[in-house]
């Protein structure tokens, strides 16, 4: 006849490593990461190459209107020389509105540019 189970045995010595199994499949990519550390600053850069030498304006200065309540042109300013020649309007009503112009915009009239 068949006997009574005995007790468990007592555990045994652990056994050597296994031999590495095959490459798994790619897994599904990640979370982007938080923003790195500022760098510090990069090495000088190299001269840059002479720049090449152009001719400015040979006049520099103002321009300015003068107004005349006359038909007569007024005359160009000692050190200055004349660069637009018109009329002047002031100020015009109709259809119950009224238009004024600003007297010191280059169309108001007689233009000088001093020297």
């Amino acid at each position: 006849p068949k006997g009574v189970k005995g007790l468990p045995g007592s555990f045994g010595r652990p056994g050597q490593p296994g031999r590495t199994g095959p490459k798994g499949d790619r897994g599904f990519p990640g979370q982007r990461g938080q923003p790195g550390l500022i760098g510090f600053p990069g090495l000088q850069g190299l001269p840059g190459s002479p720049g090449t030498i152009t001719t400015g304006p040979t006049r520099r200065g103002f321009i300015f209107t003068r107004h005349s309540q006359s038909t007569k042109i007024p005359s160009c300013p000692p050190g200055t020389s004349q660069i637009y020649v018109g009329y002047s309007l002031l100020f015009v009503q109709g259809n119950e509105r009224a238009h004024g112009q600003d007297l010191g915009t280059i169309l108001a009239k007689y233009s000088y540019h001093l020297l």
